[in-house]
């Protein structure tokens, strides 16, 4: 039962950064700069937490705790999964697609053409 739930959540995932990829961050209503702040306190706070696991793994040591092995595990861990999860933010939420950015796509793009003002 506990199994069927995870697989239909986790679905629900698939599906919603699906929608998410195809049809851009535009689906969260975001057509004002002031919107944008979700993205952002959600990249910052990944950010944080980050910073968050190299802090307690850092006073750990220069307290030089005996019993620091696990906790000091389970900060870095941390660390690590707050810093994958942040580098998710710029390549989702900064177009969602990430063929237009590369110029990889089979459209026409600024940069794929070298029309694009930054690049003259």
């Amino acid at each position: 039962m506990i199994v069927a739930i995870a697989a239909a959540l986790f679905g629900m995932l698939q599906t919603a950064v699906g929608y998410l990829l195809v049809k851009g961050t535009g689906i969260w209503g975001i057509t004002i700069p002031i919107g944008w702040g979700f993205a952002i306190v959600n990249f910052v706070w990944w950010i944080g937490i980050g910073h968050a696991g190299t802090l307690i793994s850092a006073i750990l040591l220069l307290f030089k705790q005996t019993w620091r092995t696990s906790i000091n595990r389970f900060a870095e861990a941390m660390t690590i999964f707050a810093v994958m999860q942040a580098g998710l933010f710029p390549l989702i939420h900064t177009d969602a697609r990430g063929w237009r950015r590369t110029g990889c796509s089979r459209f026409p793009t600024p940069w794929a053409s070298g029309r694009s003002s930054a690049a003259r």
